[in-house]
């Protein structure tokens, strides 16, 4: 089962939080992972330096140093691929959040894999969007997640903030 769930922006920590320890997902920060794994890389050889790596992120698209990043960022997601593929669990559904990465270095068919997994039986994947408008078609980064109507879920701020429990107002 695939759900995504979009939060406004300012929801997003308190989100998360509940997601965890009200239905014991199990987090998987995708951008951590991410970035680990592309420093690693980095490291493992003598250039570019890990400066000269987050310099090219605000490079120019179409430049040189934009382009050797596309390649480290193409090399750290065939590395992360086998690893996120297993992370689905029968048992407890998995919660992925700060997921942006997977749109802005080029990595939306994993997302769309794990999709597939998860529809295919292999058990509960959650995607958390932060959005200014949690209503509008959900994105991570600026790209559009596909999404059947049926896996889209839009958390109000009164779920978020516990209302029901808490008495306190989300306002």
């Amino acid at each position: 089962m695939l759900w995504l769930f979009t939060v406004r922006t300012d929801r997003y920590p308190a989100a998360q939080q509940e997601l965890v320890s009200r239905w014991n997902a199990r987090p998987c920060n995708v951008a951590g992972r991410f970035l680990a794994q592309l420093r690693t890389l980095v490291e493992a050889r003598p250039k570019p330096t890990w400066q000269t790596v987050l310099a090219a992120d605000a490079a120019d698209p179409n430049s040189r140093d934009a382009l050797k990043l596309a390649e480290f960022a193409a090399r750290t997601w065939q590395q992360l691929r086998p690893e996120l593929l297993a992370l689905p669990d029968r048992r407890l559904p998995l919660l992925l959040f700060d997921a942006a990465p997977l749109a802005r270095y080029g990595a939306m068919e994993l997302l769309e894999e794990l999709a597939d997994l998860a529809r295919g039986g292999a058990g509960a994947v959650w995607l958390l969007c932060p959005m200014e408008d949690p209503g509008q078609l959900p994105r991570l980064d600026a790209t559009v997640v596909r999404v059947a109507q049926d896996e889209w879920v839009t958390l109000p701020d009164a779920w978020v903030a516990n209302e029901h429990r808490n008495g306190r107002s989300a306002r």
